[in-house]
């Protein structure tokens, strides 16, 4: 049972067929009753006819030949198939037109005002006794005859119009469908072939498909999957390559930690044990900050839709610099803020966070003993979002390592020692996140690093 109600392609044709036929089918009917309408008014047949009696009039000589040609006409236009076709029957009157007088009136056009006949003959559309009728006139230098013919009842018209033009359309259907579910489930084959082919592939297997598509409008998806795959391996490949590489990070840590516990319990008096103990807390510090660095970093990673809301950047950044202020104060490095009292933005806190906590961590870190870091926030004409630029007065970085600084676990020449080497690539997936951009220039008066983040207004 679900699957006769399963929703099929072949199945949203066949209704899509219908619907069209149905639409024709209205459409069509619509003007045949238009067309109808308006032969009743001007029919050719008709027309003959009344030429015919015409002539027929001009052979008359008594008022007796008069009425008996009235009576065969009356006859004639109200046979049994005629009658169906009307809701009331023909009128008929004959004339004299000498003398003005009525010679003839068949049932029910005694008392009816028709036409007063004319020179010739011509056609008139007026009301008899509230109904619709359309008068002909046929006329002789002696005599008239005046018909009044109602026009076709609605219900027998559209009955007759809409029998007839279903019965074409209901031989036609199996001649168009047949054809459009061969063209269909000939062209839904390749797909059919490329579900298989995929299906069949290991779980490791993320080369290209390598399907001839005939059809050009397949090729689009054929190359979005072979896209999809390069960008699967290449995702996989930097997920081995982080955990490899965090692996390795972690193990000199650790090791440190095993050796000095081991010196630690083996410690022959307080001052090689206190040597222990402050090298193991060392290992301990740098370990739980790599794996912090990690945590942010994978947090960071995640497509997920951006949690956008409207913070105060200038307020936040006071905030930062202040919980980094001992950190600076230890190496005698002076903090400095460039930014208006408010700058309110939308965006993602934690990546905009991240962003300015890993460029100040970074410059304290690795800035002149003594030197100055400063800050400036600015926010672009109207309101399109913020620049931040944190720059230093250290040793800065060559220009020949300034792009490898974003790479995960790059750390340059003296950091191996103190730096993780994920602060700057955090900076720059949470750049990313916000849609912004990151670049590395030289910072104050020329020396340094002076890192520059262009950070759009979240949507």
């Amino acid at each position: 049972m679900r699957s006769l109600l399963e929703p099929t392609l072949v199945r949203r044709v066949v209704i899509a067929l219908l619907c069209a036929f149905s639409v024709a089918w209205i459409m069509l009917m619509l003007v045949q009753y238009i067309e109808t309408r308006r032969s009743e008014i001007d029919d050719a047949g008709v027309s003959d006819f009344i030429a015919a009696t015409a002539d027929a009039l001009s052979s008359v000589r008594e008022r007796n030949e008069l009425r008996i040609l009235a009576i065969a006409t009356f006859k004639q236009s109200n046979t049994p198939w005629m009658r169906n076709r009307r809701s009331s029957p023909v009128l008929v009157q004959a004339w004299d037109r000498e003398h003005h007088r009525l010679v003839y009136a068949s049932d029910g056009a005694e008392d009816v005002t028709m036409p007063e006949p004319a020179a010739g003959s011509g056609t008139l559309l007026q009301s008899v006794r509230g109904e619709a009728h359309v008068v002909h006139v046929a006329t002789s230098p002696h005599w008239a005859l005046v018909m009044a013919v109602p026009r076709f009842e609605e219900r027998w018209l559209l009955k007759e119009l809409g029998g007839t033009l279903i019965k074409y359309m209901a031989i036609a259907f199996p001649f168009v469908l047949l054809p459009v579910w061969l063209a269909v489930k000939q062209g839904l084959r390749p797909l059919q072939h490329l579900s298989d082919r995929i299906a069949a592939r290991s779980p490791d297997d993320l080369s290209a498909l390598e399907v001839d598509l005939k059809y050009a409008e397949l090729r689009p998806l054929l190359s979005a999957l072979d896209g999809l795959m390069v960008q699967l391996r290449n995702k996989i490949g930097r997920e081995h390559a982080f955990v490899q590489d965090a692996a390795h990070e972690l193990r000199t840590p650790l090791a440190v930690i095993s050796a000095q516990a081991h010196v630690l319990a083996k410690a022959a008096d307080d001052a090689a044990r206190t040597a222990a103990e402050h090298r193991m807390d060392h290992a301990i510090a740098r370990a739980s900050h790599l794996v912090q660095q990690l945590l942010v970093l994978a947090h960071i990673d995640v497509l997920r839709p951006l949690s956008a809301s409207e913070v105060d950047v200038a307020q936040l950044a006071r905030t930062e610099m202040a919980l980094l202020a001992p950190a600076a104060a230890d190496r005698d490095i002076e903090l400095s803020l460039e930014a208006p009292d408010s700058l309110k933005l939308r965006l993602e806190l934690q990546a905009f966070q991240s962003v300015l906590h890993n460029l100040l961590d970074n410059a304290i870190r690795y800035g002149r003993q003594g030197g100055q870091v400063v800050v400036e926030l600015t926010q672009l004409a109207g309101g399109g979002g913020v620049v931040l630029w944190v720059a230093d007065d250290g040793p800065g970085i060559p220009p020949a390592n300034r792009e490898l600084v974003f790479d995960r676990f790059y750390r340059g020449a003296g950091h191996d020692a103190t730096g993780s080497g994920l602060g700057l690539a955090i900076v720059k997936e949470a750049a990313v996140r916000l849609g912004g951009t990151v670049r590395l220039a030289h910072g104050l008066e020329g020396t340094g690093c002076g890192f520059t983040v262009f950070i759009p207004v979240a949507e």
